[in-house]
């Protein structure tokens, strides 16, 4: 899994905006090696209902979103130079993950600045901030914290439609997709949550050890009990984790993943 090379390429577009900010609330006094926010069960929540990331991000996390037709703010030069030879589509959603990261970014306190990208292509942070971004059709998203708090974060978002048959067996295992096939119908297409979860956990993983996964090194259950999916990660490395757990929501639309690696 890369941030850049996905199985099922989504294209991008976006008014309404939410920038959803709190104060620093302590954590919990236990955590696991890799905890999930609030993994506890949601009787009163409903699938079908339209949420947020708030409801899947610990109130530490600053995150801001677009959805629809929304418009840009203008690149830095810097950016700019990323840009020279990319389709207006690329633009035009670099331009929307940028917005959204900046904005996020100045909410967590931060004065506006360019946001390249590293080597592989993900965002290039500021000092002592780690983050995520996702996009697809109709939607943008960035999730920022100080690393004092989180090593990593990982977010993800997908239209809620099913797989493409031919990508099924690229992305999880058959066991994998016996357990999916065991879950409620609850309006949500779990295959392609999977695929979600998959794209969080390495966006998680790869700031964190500089190492590639595949699809198939992370074997993942999803538990609609509480909203929350747990994986084993196949691959080891010092600075990486063994196993992990996230939340995901329903938005709309969308299928919305995060997983918050504490510090």
């Amino acid at each position: 899994m890369h941030p850049e090379r996905r199985v099922n390429p989504k294209p991008s577009s976006q008014p309404h905006v939410q920038i959803w900010t709190t104060n620093l609330v302590p954590a919990p006094p236990t955590l696991p090696s890799c905890y999930a926010w609030g993994v506890q069960p949601h009787p009163q929540r409903k699938l079908t209902v339209q949420l947020t990331l708030a409801d899947i991000l610990p109130p530490d996390i600053v995150w801001h979103e677009t959805r629809e037709a929304a418009s840009p703010d203008p690149l830095w030069p810097e950016e700019e130079a990323l840009m020279v030879k990319a389709v207006p589509r690329r633009r035009q959603e670099f331009a929307l993950s940028r917005t959204c990261a900046r904005r996020a970014l100045t909410h967590l306190g931060l004065p506006p600045a360019p946001l390249v990208t590293r080597p592989d292509r993900a965002p290039d942070w500021p000092s002592r901030v780690t983050g995520s971004i996702t996009h697809c059709e109709g939607y943008t998203a960035a999730a920022v914290a100080w690393t004092r708090n989180y090593r990593s974060l990982g977010i993800d978002a997908e239209i809620n439609q099913p797989l493409p048959p031919d990508v099924r067996p690229m992305i999880a295992s058959a066991a994998e997709f016996a357990a999916i096939d065991t879950l409620p119908d609850a309006g949500i297409h779990w295959d392609r949550l999977l695929f979600s979860a998959k794209e969080s956990i390495f966006k998680t993983w790869s700031p964190l050890t500089g190492v590639w996964l595949d699809f198939l090194d992370a074997d993942l259950r999803i538990d609609p009990e509480t909203a929350t999916f747990h994986a084993a990660i196949a691959v080891s490395h010092p600075a990486g984790f063994a196993s992990v757990q996230g939340r995901y929501a329903r938005i709309g639309a969308y299928l919305v993943t995060a997983i918050c690696l504490p510090a």
